[in-house]
């Protein structure tokens, strides 16, 4: 696991909550259940390979603190209150039209303190994106073999000025595609009471019962 992704658990909220939204082989959510005691979403739109339920399940108490939903994001997001996870890490939608759209539907989700990750911010340093070409989507390609159209760049870049966030990232010579993040200052406004996280806390109170009888 890279150093970035290491640091992650040093500065998220040891027990609280978190998304990972894209995660097709299970490798990173595996490393985060394994090492950090907290609750842990994820959601994949692909069929859910074998791989990934084969990580998932290596963990001995993955079915109390994690929960793979098969969904778009834009979907899930409407199950979770405002306000409501301590951290989200973005590995889905490489363009810039989704890349703008997911940080804009889930960045209110996030609590005032948390934090937003995600991965393939692209290019040994931040300037390189904006010297030449198309400055919203590039076509990259390794060794003469185009990989995909990306746009994460100036997708996080214009969310990060727009709401005053200071932007971080690994990018170097050695980590060309890159990780980034930031922290959510404030509490977003108005706060949401209703929600997925908000049922799956209420579970957790052993005075609370499914199927109660009356």
């Amino acid at each position: 696991m890279n150093n970035f992704r290491k640091t992650i658990l040093e500065v998220i909220n040891r027990d609280g909550y978190g998304m990972m939204l894209g995660d097709n082989n299970g490798n990173f959510s595996k490393y985060i259940l394994s090492n950090w005691s907290g609750t842990l979403y994820m959601v994949v739109e692909e069929l859910i390979s074998s791989e990934l339920w084969n990580n998932i399940g290596s963990v001995n108490d993955h079915l109390k603190r994690g929960l793979l939903l098969r969904m778009k994001p834009e979907q899930a997001s409407m199950l979770y209150e405002d306000d409501s996870l301590d951290f989200i890490y973005i590995n889905t939608g490489f363009e810039y039209e989704q890349t703008t759209e997911i940080l804009s539907m889930w960045y209110p989700k996030l609590k005032a303190g948390g934090y937003m990750f995600g991965n393939n911010y692209l290019g040994s340093n931040k300037d390189w994106w904006y010297k030449s070409g198309e400055t919203k989507n590039k076509i990259i390609k390794i060794k003469g073999r185009e990989i995909g159209k990306f746009g994460v760049n100036p997708a996080v870049d214009e969310f990060s000025i727009d709401n005053n966030l200071d932007l971080f990232y690994s990018n170097s010579k050695q980590d060309w595609f890159g990780e980034w993040g930031f922290v959510k200052e404030k509490t977003t406004k108005p706060k949401k009471k209703s929600g997925f996280v908000q049922w799956r806390k209420e579970l957790q109170n052993p005075d609370f019962e499914v199927n109660k009888p009356v």
